[in-house]
């Protein structure tokens, strides 16, 4: 019972003490107060078990918010590349959909994201064949079930396309009209016109044309028009496209599509990293738990653990993993090793296990020594050697860890965006 006793005090030290009281980890708890007694709650109820299956559940809710994402357009409108733009695929990836296939699209085709099942996109056929006509349309395809409707054109919005977004918007549903191609556009209009050619006033003529075939809707809000080339999908308007996504999501659904969502953008780089910097509070947590119990030899690996897991979890969301770099160098003209010391990548020293970690932090705490006096440094290294310490320390050490690796990796992940905004302007 003393033992039991001194547990408990250690961790509601770590709850008192450390769990921020104006932070936005309180995610879906409202304010941060009743976040704080909240945990108070569950653990004076069940104890370390029930504060780890609570952590687990608010961690990974995500994952369970499906995510429909109907795209609609005739063949060849680059309804494939769309997707697999959006899926982080390429035609030749396994589960990407089919690019440069003459055919149209007569099924219902799903594309499930490789990495996050739950966005899925969606190859809708057209209306107006012999199986999906005006009148069955509806029905056949169960408009309910989606989330947004894209409808593409790679020339003029048709008749057919009019007419369902009428349908899904008397539905409530999200709708957005893409006109894909431009990039073609432009070179066609430089070639023929060399002398007066102006990449501003085609794109200007081609949204004004769509704009006013559009006025056929005769709907009471503004229809915003998104020219897009997915051959270049970091020109033009892919990436407005997408933030948008994510801004009209609805509050229960933001969380999802922002972590599901795998091609960045600098506002889903922030948004991101918000997501992110919540989830510290509660891998926090459980390495204060962990630092709560003292179990020799288990209470190091168990933090480096967390802090494993989460760092490989941040190279994911921002696309850092080795085979997104390795893609993207070779796109680049690069090796990995050049893109690394061109873009000076400092995620790329760190060594995802625990040997790894243990010597990035070791020379990271050297470096902030004077930060710290002698005695409180020594105490916050610590965890990462086996030694056994309170719940508060092993929190305080976490926190610090996580946010300087997801710091070093947001850092890394802008780079790469605006060398890529760059290098294709």
């Amino acid at each position: 019972m003393l033992f039991k006793a001194k547990v408990d005090k250690t961790f509601l030290l770590v709850i008192v003490l450390l769990v921020p009281r104006t932070s936005s980890g309180s995610r879906s708890h409202g304010d941060s107060d009743g976040f704080f007694e909240n945990i108070k709650d569950i653990f004076e109820n069940g104890g370390a078990v029930a504060v780890k299956l609570f952590v687990d559940k608010e961690l990974n809710e995500w994952k369970d918010v499906r995510i429909n994402l109907a795209v609609l357009g005739t063949s060849g409108t680059g309804k494939s590349s769309f997707i697999n733009t959006v899926l982080g695929l390429t035609a030749d990836d396994e589960g990407s959909a089919a690019v440069g296939v003459k055919e149209t699209t007569e099924n219902i085709s799903e594309y499930p994201h490789p990495q996050y099942p739950n966005l899925v996109l969606w190859d809708l056929p057209g209306v107006g064949t012999p199986n999906f006509n005006r009148e069955n349309y509806s029905k056949k395809v169960n408009l309910y079930r989606f989330d947004y409707f894209i409808f593409m054109t790679s020339d003029r919005f048709r008749d057919d396309d009019v007419w369902l977004a009428k349908q899904v918007n008397a539905l409530g549903k999200l709708f957005y009209f893409v006109r894909n191609k431009v990039g073609q556009d432009i070179r066609n209009n430089k070639y023929d016109h060399p002398k007066s050619h102006s990449d501003a006033a085609v794109l200007d003529d081609i949204r004004h044309n769509c704009e006013h075939n559009l006025q056929k809707l005769n709907l009471d809000r503004k229809i915003q028009i998104y020219l897009t080339d997915l051959h270049e999908p970091e020109k033009y308007d892919f990436e407005k496209l997408m933030d948008q996504v994510i801004s009209d999501a609805p509050e229960y659904k933001k969380e999802a599509i922002i972590l599901s969502m795998t091609h960045l953008t600098n506002t889903l780089i922030d948004r991101k990293k918000e997501i992110l910097s919540e989830r510290i509070h509660y891998m926090s947590l459980l390495s204060g738990l962990t630092g709560a119990i003292p179990v020799p030899i288990l209470d190091s690996a168990v933090d480096i653990g967390i802090l494993t897991e989460e760092a490989m979890f941040y190279r994911a969301q921002l696309g850092l993993r080795d085979e997104m770099l390795e893609a993207f160098a070779e796109k680049s003209q690069m090796t990995i090793e050049q893109l690394t010391n061109n873009l000076d990548l400092q995620s790329r020293i760190i060594g995802l296990s625990a040997k790894g970690l243990v010597s990035y932090f070791t020379k990271k705490g050297m470096k902030k020594a004077s930060t710290f006096t002698s005695a409180k440094f020594i105490k916050y290294l610590l965890p990462l050697f086996g030694n056994a310490v309170s719940g508060a320390a092993s929190y305080a050490m976490t926190s610090w860890c996580l946010q300087d690796l997801l710091d070093v990796m947001v850092q890394d992940a802008i780079k790469i965006n605006e060398y890529k905004m760059h290098w294709n302007n």
